[in-house]
């Protein structure tokens, strides 16, 4: 626990140089914004050890447009409870109701995690958002803002973001959250080359997005951006045609008018939310994997979170070598590999497989199990129709989601789970789930009494032909060809 905090106190918390971390988030801070931190070694109060984790410190005034501040409560929601100066405040640890409603989990533990700081979603419409504040020592009751949603920039999978404008009256603010490498892609080179601390700290969050990945987590990454509103009615102008339009390619337009918007942002820090696989999944996996079944898996993720959960669910073994390919030099050298091996696939693989490289099909089918990572919607109904189209084998297709509806669709048999994510995969799917375990009983153990009917009811028809025709073409030597009935009337 952490103690001798100069402003409040969080469990958990502490400071890495001008980078406060709790949990499995960490967020660089401006040091103008926040008083020095206080170093301090807390002493473990059961064991009386004590421990190396650092006080962290926070700033005396909350602005909700600060993005330090709010950056520093956007974290993970492995926290047990939340302490301040003049009093100790306890989380209650009883099941509380579920009063947010989100599109997908991950939306619902970010304002979950907001709401923990303080930070609480009171209420939303189409135009406008109410938020309240946390209570502060120069502000002691709680404090509501109502902003006003200007423009929502939906998520598309070619972007992999989405971003929202507020309207703040003398200008415009836009916030942009999504994948790491298409948020730090577009952020402002300008600043980043004039301003040191600014390059140095995107170069450090690089290193911790890494370290999240290693370990499984989810990353996303949030920036922002200031406009004036003249730049943003030129756009919206430009933008409103191509919503009125009835042009072939009308989402790719958009999705370019999107682009256009979301460039020159200012970076304000990286979440990490755990993804936890259902019960059962690494037993269900490696039972089929027994049968002879080759596993494929499709996932959006970046490569090291993709191979990590390809490790924590058993499709990747730790005897197995792992094998990760990006180009066509990296497939020619995996056909030298001896034995067994697991492959890792980007998306060029993939474009490779859908042209029938050779190279990339021979790899494939020397495979133990695939994985392929930073897969769009698109993507995933690509690599199940190459499967079928140059494997010759039966696809079983199986998702959780809305990005998973083309995949099961192209497939021979789509399976559809519900849960979080949606209904959209169920609707589009053969069969429906509750839990991905019920596969293994599904496959294994209906599959096979479902095959040896199937067998029997063939055999019952190939026995009961041969029967009838053998029985009417020896009849023929006796009735001397002439086609009467074998039968007594």
């Amino acid at each position: 626990m952490v103690a001798n905090q100069k402003y409040d106190q969080i469990n958990n918390g502490y400071m890495e140089g001008e980078a406060f971390r709790i949990s499995n988030s960490l967020f660089y801070l401006r040091p103008e914004d926040y008083p020095p931190t206080a170093e301090s070694t807390p002493t473990n109060e059961r064991s009386g050890r004590s421990t190396n984790i650092q006080t962290p410190s926070s700033s005396r005034f909350v602005s909700i447009l600060n993005p330090a501040d709010i950056v520093r409560r956007l974290s993970s929601l492995n926290i047990s409870s939340l302490f301040r100066k003049e009093e100790k405040v306890k989380l209650k640890s009883k099941k509380q109701l579920k009063i947010y409603e989100a599109e997908s989990p991950d939306e619902y533990c970010l304002v979950n995690a907001a709401k923990s700081y303080g930070f609480k979603l009171v209420s939303r419409d189409l135009s406008h958002v109410n938020v309240t504040l946390p209570t502060q020592r120069e502000y002691p009751r709680e404090r509501r803002l109502r902003l006003s949603v200007q423009k929502i920039l939906k998520f598309d999978s070619n972007r992999k973001r989405m971003s929202v404008v507020l309207d703040l009256g003398d200008r415009k603010l836009l916030f942009c959250k999504g994948a790491d490498d298409e948020i730090l892609a577009n952020l402002c080179q300008k600043t980043l080359e004039q301003n040191l601390q600014a390059k140095t700290i995107v170069e450090n969050s690089k290193v911790f997005l890494k370290q999240y990945s290693r370990n499984g987590l989810r990353t996303l990454c949030m920036a922002m951006k200031f406009m004036s509103n003249e730049e943003y009615n030129r756009w919206e102008v430009q933008h409103e045609v191509i919503e009125n339009s009835n042009i072939p390619d009308q989402d790719e337009q958009l999705s370019q008018s999107y682009r256009r918007l979301e460039t020159n942002l200012k970076f304000l820090g990286l979440t990490a939310i755990e993804d936890r696989l259902q019960d059962g999944v690494e037993e269900t996996i490696s039972s089929l994997r027994k049968a002879g079944i080759q596993i494929w898996v499709l996932t959006g993720d970046k490569k090291d979170t993709a191979i990590n959960i390809a490790k924590s669910c058993q499709l990747f073994d730790s005897q197995t070598e792992i094998c990760a390919c990006s180009t066509e030099e990296d497939l020619i050298n995996l056909l030298s590999f001896p034995g067994k091996y697991n492959v890792a696939f980007s998306a060029p693989i993939v474009k490779l497989l859908e042209n029938g490289n050779l190279t990339a099909i021979a790899a494939i089918q020397k495979a133990s199990a695939v994985l392929c990572y930073r897969m769009t919607p698109c993507e995933k109904e690509t690599v199940v129709k190459t499967v079928k189209k140059y494997l010759k084998g039966k696809v079983l297709a199986v998702g959780d989601g809305a990005n998973d509806v083309p995949m099961i669709q192209s497939a021979d048999v789509g399976i559809g789970i519900s849960g979080q994510e949606g209904l959209q995969a169920v609707m589009a799917s053969d069969f429906a789930l509750a839990r991905f375990k019920f596969l293994k009983k599904l496959l294994l153990v209906h599959g096979h009494w479902f095959y040896y009917r199937l067998a029997n009811v063939l055999l019952y028809f190939l026995y009961k032909n041969a029967m009838f025709v053998f029985v009417l073409y020896w009849a023929q030597f006796y009735s001397g060809f002439s086609a009467n009935g074998i039968m007594d009337p």
